[in-house]
């Protein structure tokens, strides 16, 4: 699973979650919003890559 930061789920939830395909699983700790992570079958279609904890967009991707 992919897991980033709360401010980059708040950064750019609108474009993990616009289509509806994706999945994501938020992650708390103490009832707080600590970060969320996405199952591996929704991975390919984002244009992101994992680094360490945090989201980065790739070079090569885009919106689909």
């Amino acid at each position: 699973m992919k897991v980033a930061p709360v401010k980059e789920f708040k950064a750019h939830a609108t474009q993990y979650l616009r289509g509806g395909e994706t999945r994501a699983v938020l992650i708390t700790r103490r009832g707080k919003l600590v970060g969320f992570s996405i199952p591996v079958e929704d991975q390919a279609s984002l244009p992101w890559t994992c680094a360490g904890r945090s989201f980065r967009r790739s070079p090569s991707g885009s919106p689909q």
